[in-house]
């Protein structure tokens, strides 16, 4: 991660709290179903559906596809350490 200035420090602790939090609210959630795995492989695809369908007007469009990239990448990442975390509830 290149330095980044407190400003930068403190959004990025922001967000990294929001997605512990989020990630354990869906944990508890998707905890509940028949089957949670399926469940999450349902909302990773539902997730990347939604991404997909995403535009982002007013952004330059090769910026928009980068943008839709990461997007993409990181509700991949999340949904996996969701999938990760209900694994380890199974076993």
């Amino acid at each position: 991660m290149p330095e980044l200035d407190e400003y930068h420090i403190k959004l990025e602790a922001r967000l990294r709290a929001y997605e512990y939090l989020l990630t354990r609210l869906y944990v508890a959630s998707l905890a509940r179903t028949p089957d949670p795995v399926a469940s999450a492989e349902a909302l990773d695809s539902a997730c990347q559906q939604a991404a997909e369908r995403q535009s982002f007007p007013g952004l330059d469009p090769a910026l928009g596809d980068v943008f839709a990239d990461e997007v993409q990448q990181e509700l991949r990442q999340f949904v996996s350490g969701v999938k990760e975390l209900l694994e380890k509830r199974q076993s």
